[in-house]
């Protein structure tokens, strides 16, 4: 079946269910849905998108993995209509900024979370599980391929978080390179989906199982914070394909729950999102590598998850001090590297930020190429350098992040910070380990406060992924001979 023939990702469903109406497509811990349920439970959201007619809103949800959470989506996708999945834990002025973004939004929320919808202060629809199954619905599935399919929120360097727009073509494009790279079985394949649904990586979980007929265990909050079940759940599911950050393998391992004779079912490791100390991955690499495949890949939000992928080799690890290849680049894409910044081009460059031209036009732009074809391209801000068509991570142009597999920008922090009364300035930095991959927030503060009333303070603005791990009191910001903060000096004084 070669998914490009598909106009859009509605169509593919079809076919999809058409061909696995018995197989299970979803494994939840006490229930099991197959293809034909996902499709039916999905048509109870149609009916209810129609009847409300909110089929020309965005459809922001907040739940975490329900059976719910997933019909509704299939339900959007199915529609045309585009989605958000959004992080309930984070502090109440964020997601209220993201709302506002979004501006014609419906809001849907797990009924177990009512307390929080209160705030929020717009239509808000609890969901639940619906029993009553609607077998057939009319849906016109021949809308455009460039019709946004969902939209993902990342850090902004103004305090404003930006939405990644990504259409039905660009994730189309995804799901056939999945197949191919990481050579599916329908019949046995099943991915573990460990990320949460409002993180870039579950990108790859959910459309690289559902949409190529493959089967689905989602892990909820609880789930994935339960390190002694956690491997042994996956056993039970028959998983055999995990893609996660490299700081849960880590705490994973640390917590030595990886055994030799573990994970019987996986064939594929795969990381990304940060760099995975290679001393580390070495403890994980010698227990699996004769029966694993490892796959380190690379790819920025905007450009629909991944663009490069690398499998890893003993060889790797003759330097332990380099970080690993990001490799070569997806036969979706093609690239230049100008003054060192990787520009991705082609038919996986998502179609800008959501209600935000200024942004886009600064990362966005379109090009022709000798066939007279307009290729999108985007402009990743990594330097890069390129080797036999291997990529490899320098660093980057400006003052994004990526810690814990979230990608930060430090003004983010500041200009959040900087809101609170008590607070004269901030600066944020990013302190290094030794092997250069994984690190700490640092946060220099002028105030008079104390500081233990700015920590407080400080949770009720950032998300905890983004909240500095030590907060240091200076009397003044330390500047260059240009005039600008010298973030450099303040990293050497961060020990």
């Amino acid at each position: 079946m070669d998914h490009k023939n598909y106009y859009n990702l509605a169509q593919l469903f079809e076919n999809i269910v058409y061909k696995n109406k018995k197989k299970i497509a979803l494994k939840f811990e006490n229930h099991h849905y197959t293809f034909e349920d996902v499709r039916k439970y999905s048509n109870n959201y149609i009916i209810y998108l129609k009847k409300k007619k909110i089929t020309n809103k965005v459809i922001a949800i907040f739940s975490d993995k329900s059976p719910s959470n997933f019909f509704l989506m299939i339900a959007c996708i199915r529609l045309g209509v585009p989605y958000v999945n959004l992080d309930i834990t984070v502090p109440l002025t964020r997601n209220l900024k993201i709302l506002k973004k979004l501006k014609k939004v419906t809001v849907f929320i797990d009924k177990k979370n009512k307390n929080y919808y209160y705030l929020i202060k717009k239509k808000i629809i609890t969901f639940n599980f619906i029993k009553n199954i609607k077998k057939n619905v009319l849906i016109n599935n021949a809308f455009d391929s460039e019709t946004t399919c969902y939209i993902m929120f990342t850090s902004g360097s103004t305090g404003e978080p930006k939405g990644a727009v990504i259409s039905h073509s660009n994730l189309i494009n995804f799901i056939t390179w999945i197949k191919k790279r990481y050579a599916l079985d329908n019949k046995r394949d099943n991915f573990v989906n460990s990320n949460p649904l409002y993180f870039d990586n579950s990108v790859f979980d959910f459309y690289g199982s559902i949409f190529n007929g493959c089967c689905l265990t989602p892990l909820n909050h609880d789930q994935v914070r339960d390190y002694a079940t956690i491997i042994g759940y996956i056993e039970k599911k028959k998983c055999t394909i995990w893609f996660a950050i490299p700081s849960m393998f880590i705490f994973l391992q640390k917590m030595m729950v990886f055994k030799k004779y573990s994970l019987k079912d996986i064939k594929i490791l795969s990381f990304g999102g940060e760099g995975f100390p290679k001393k580390n991955l070495i403890q994980i690499f010698n227990l699996y590598e004769n029966r694993i495949k490892f796959i380190n890949v690379y790819g920025p939000t905007e450009c629909t998850c991944i663009c490069s992928s690398y499998d890893v080799k003993r060889s790797d690890f003759k330097n332990m001090n380099q970080l690993l290849p990001l490799g070569k680049i997806n036969e979706n894409f093609s690239y230049s590297i100008s003054n060192s910044e990787l520009v991705l081009k082609g038919p996986n460059v998502g179609k800008g930020y959501f209600n935000d031209e200024k942004k886009t036009s600064e990362k966005f732009f379109v090009e022709s190429d000798y066939n007279y074809l307009n290729k999108r391209c985007y402009k990743t801000g990594d330097i890069i350098i390129a080797k036999k068509d291997i990529l490899y991570f320098k660093g980057r142009i400006d003052n994004q992040i990526k810690h814990m597999g979230y990608r930060i920008e430090l003004e983010d922090i500041e200009n959040n910070v900087n809101s609170i009364s008590s607070i004269d300035r901030s600066v944020a930095i990013y302190k290094k380990d030794k092997n250069n991959s994984n690190g700490k927030i640092v946060l220099f503060v002028k105030t008079s406060a104390d500081i233990k009333k700015i920590e407080k303070l400080i949770k009720k603005k950032l998300p905890k992924y983004m909240i500095p791990e030590k907060i240091i009191k200076i009397k003044n910001i330390a500047l260059n001979q240009n005039g600008k903060i010298d973030r450099k000096a303040l990293i050497n004084n961060s020990i």
